[in-house]
């Protein structure tokens, strides 16, 4: 990520860390998440909008159609996307509208980043995001062999945040 990339910071916690480390950095910042909002309006560098939309409580983000409308308004440089599942069939989220935010985002992004715990991988939630080719990179830990795999047979970055190969 560059000095005046534009970048869209996913809700969740694997996200807001995303937040919290742009102290030094010069970016326009799109969020859905509530406190992804709030950690970048204490940074100075970083300019953000929040995306207006239904607000999801429980998963401190917002969502839904008014959402999916005010993406399409943005693009961004790099998409940072959190899934609750990531499969051969590709990557999922538990929540339809998250889902639906999340595709538009992905269509307005040149790049799309998938922080993703290593647990995640082999589950499916229940709604589809996009295929795993829509995918530039993951970011996890430790990484099990068949994800290291299927990123390489899919074309996919796989980076091990903890450098370990």
């Amino acid at each position: 990520m560059a000095d005046g990339d534009a970048i869209y910071l996913d809700s969740g916690t694997t996200t807001l860390r995303i937040a919290e480390l742009l102290t030094a950095r010069h970016v326009n910042a799109l969020t859905n998440g509530i406190a992804v909002a709030a950690a970048l309006a204490e940074k100075p560098t970083v300019r953000h909008t929040l995306v207006g939309g239904v607000l999801r409580p429980s998963a401190g983000a917002v969502a839904g159609a008014l959402a999916v409308e005010n993406v399409t308004r943005f693009s961004v440089s790099t998409a940072f996307i959190g899934v609750t599942g990531l499969t051969a069939d590709g990557i999922t989220d538990a929540d339809h509208n998250e889902a639906q935010l999340k595709t538009a985002v992905l269509a307005r992004a040149r790049r799309v980043v998938v922080p993703v715990d290593p647990s995640k991988f082999g589950i499916s939630g229940f709604a589809h995001i996009a295929p795993l080719d829509a995918v530039d990179t993951v970011v996890t830990v430790d990484a099990p062999l068949a994800l290291v795999e299927l990123c390489a047979r899919r074309g996919v970055e796989l980076v091990d945040a903890a450098g370990h190969g």
